[in-house]
């Protein structure tokens, strides 16, 4: 079922992302650049809008521009657009951007990549886990000291981040999450703050998923997908090995695929497990978008093991594709998402051997065919293929007019 579109703008709706251009295909492959896509599939013009980068000359539909362009309000002006999708997760950083934005009278829907742990008061100890482990992946020193420090500091003092990030809200016709769940977290945030005035603007809308032209097969392989960055601390290339390797010692007639970055390391963790298990282990690594979604169209499962996520676009591309999502919601909440609709197992928190257990149900719910490949697909296109979301977008902005008189204040 498609989402009907309720107006249609003439004028440009742009799509904003501020990371430095550097003419990599993904930029129009994911996220913004899919409601660049998106919108100009249903007839309205867009561009997709980057930080300008040394030696990369942007075409159509990407325009780069100096970081400093984006800030000032002549610029939005002479941009003369409808609306921006604007990819700011709501960071302080970009608070000035949202601001030339929204004062040059330019409707404004701010995308934040969330499962809703945007503050330490949403959830401390979750908070901490995830700042250790974004200082951990960077690298620097005293990784677990300053991460900690840091979510205190927010904790104690909301002026550091929270007040911003409201403030940034303020700008919004429409603040994004990307599940339920992470709605509902976000509006308790506000109304701690005092600030009910925008629990109407959070609003739930999902990343669209670029599935391109490929369909669900029926004939699924019994086949375990792994996507990712497999050197980043973040997605955990230990736990996957471990959790792979028992499950495969137990399911014989199953394999995996390995694919992403990073798999060299991944290739020296599998050296320690015996051969008749990494036999049935394929390590791939970095293919074209194409190719992955080819291999979601045919695969059972898609496992994902992360420290942490937003809203990963693996896992929506997976559901609509009929390949269930297997992961820990403790750690990934958007799980209870991409699973709720006969379409994966959550482990209900991140260990090897609750996530071990959560891939054999998973198995068996395939075996057993209690697994529709059709109907997961059916049910995630009609909410996250781009012309849907795009759709929704609209509506929610005419739905959710922003007053500009509000001003920012903290009760």
């Amino acid at each position: 079922m498609e989402t009907p579109m309720t107006t249609k703008s003439s004028r440009p709706w742009l799509a904003l992302i501020p990371l430095p251009y550097d003419g990599s295909a993904g930029f129009l492959e994911r996220e913004a650049g899919i409601f660049c896509k998106g919108f100009l599939a249903e007839g309205i013009p867009s561009s997709l809008i980057t930080i300008k980068k040394s030696g990369f000359k942007a075409t159509l539909p990407v325009q780069s521009v100096p970081r400093a362009r984006l800030s000032d309000l002549s610029f939005w002006k002479e941009m003369d657009a409808d609306g921006v999708v604007f990819y700011s997760w709501a960071s302080p950083q970009y608070l000035d951007i949202a601001e030339a934005i929204r004062a040059s009278g330019t409707k404004l829907v701010i995308k934040l990549d969330t499962d809703g742990y945007k503050s330490p008061r949403i959830n401390l100890s979750t908070h901490l886990r995830r700042s250790i482990g974004g200082r951990l992946e960077n690298g620097g020193l005293f990784p677990r000291s300053i991460g900690i420090l840091h979510s205190i500091a927010m904790y104690y003092f909301p002026q550091v981040h929270d007040f911003k990030m409201l403030k940034h809200f303020s700008c919004a016709d429409i603040v994004c999450a990307e599940t339920p769940l992470a709605v509902s977290m976000l509006q308790r945030l506000v109304r701690h703050y005092g600030r009910d005035d925008l629990t109407e603007r959070i609003q739930c809308l999902p990343h669209p998923a670029n599935i391109e032209n490929f369909h669900p097969e029926a004939n699924r392989q019994k086949c375990i997908l792994a996507i990712g960055r497999w050197s980043s601390h973040q997605k955990d290339a230990e736990l996957l090995v471990a959790v792979l390797a028992q499950t495969l010692r137990w399911h014989p007639t199953y394999h995996a695929e390995i694919l992403g970055s990073g798999v060299t390391k991944v290739e020296a963790l599998l050296k320690k497990i015996e051969s008749s298990v990494t036999q049935r282990i394929l390590l791939t690594g970095v293919v074209p978008h194409s190719e992955l979604l080819a291999r979601q169209a045919s695969a059972q499962i898609l496992f994902m093991p992360s420290r942490w996520e937003g809203f990963p676009n693996s896992a929506a591309e997976a559901v609509c594709l009929g390949c269930s999502v297997v992961g820990p919601y403790d750690t990934v909440s958007s799980m209870g998402y991409f699973t709720s609709h006969s379409s994966g197992t959550m482990s209900p928190k991140r260990t090897q051997g609750l996530l071990i257990d959560a891939l054999t149900t998973e198995i068996a719910q395939w075996e057993s065919g209690q697994r529709d490949p059709e109907s997961i697909a059916k049910h995630f296109q009609a909410e996250l293929l781009p012309r849907n979301v795009i759709r929704k977008t609209m509506e929610l902005v005419e739905r959710t007019s922003n007053n500009q008189s509000r001003k920012f204040s903290v009760k």
